[in-house]
């Protein structure tokens, strides 16, 4: 048996261009680094401006925390956007660990995330008793199976997830809530070979009780 191994690049740079009707103009530029340290810990810079907003996150992963199956990450983020009568403020840090489930063959994943959300120049009246910043303190825990052929075009296969996210004000949140999310999605093509027509479907649902 003969093995030839391709060493991916240290430093690795992307970047995206488009136009949104409230956004206008925006781009993305996205720098990753490989094997920190010689460990195989990697880290990812992603910033966004439009002509609406301006966002950053941060992320570092350690592909084998605690065991071989268990890969972690933490991540710090913020955004700033100008919405139609008032600017949006948030700014916060997560961490995440996530492993494969063998007997439902789907990944899962928990976190924890500290937010900061602010409204300024609010241009509407406000009640001298309404707040405008807010933090939240929140779990979430989800599960993701996906077996599709291509992520971004799909034409076989299917997706599900189901994720949840628990608003605590006694890990030093000023609310509390339950957020549920759901969401199927199926793809197959048909009309014999060559012919390229394909089917998409899928459903996704979601509530928030407080």
């Amino acid at each position: 048996v003969v093995f030839r191994v391709a060493e991916e690049a240290r430093w690795t740079a992307s970047w995206l261009i488009g136009y949104g009707s409230y956004e206008q103009a925006r781009g993305v530029v996205e720098l990753s680094r490989s094997n920190l340290g010689g460990l195989a810990h990697r880290d990812r810079v992603e910033l966004g401006q439009s002509m609406k907003a301006s966002r950053g996150e941060y992320r570092y992963t350690v592909p084998t925390l605690f065991n071989d199956t268990v890969e972690g990450s933490a991540r710090v983020f913020g955004l700033r956007r100008e919405e139609p009568s008032f600017t949006r403020l948030e700014y916060g840090a997560g961490v995440e660990a996530g492993r494969e489930v063998p007997w439902i063959d789907a990944r899962g994943t928990a976190g924890a995330t500290y937010e900061v959300l602010r409204a300024d120049n609010v241009e509407l009246g406000v009640d001298s008793g309404e707040l405008n910043k807010t933090a939240v303190s929140a779990l979430t825990f989800g599960l993701t199976r996906d077996v599709r052929d291509n992520p971004i075009r799909p034409r076989r296969g299917y997706r599900w997830s189901a994720q949840t996210e628990t608003a605590l004000s006694e890990l030093g949140g000023d609310t509390r809530y339950e957020r549920v999310e759901l969401a199927w999605s199926w793809h197959r093509g048909f009309g014999g070979s060559g012919v390229e027509r394909w089917i998409h479907a899928g459903v996704s649902h979601g509530f928030v009780s407080g």
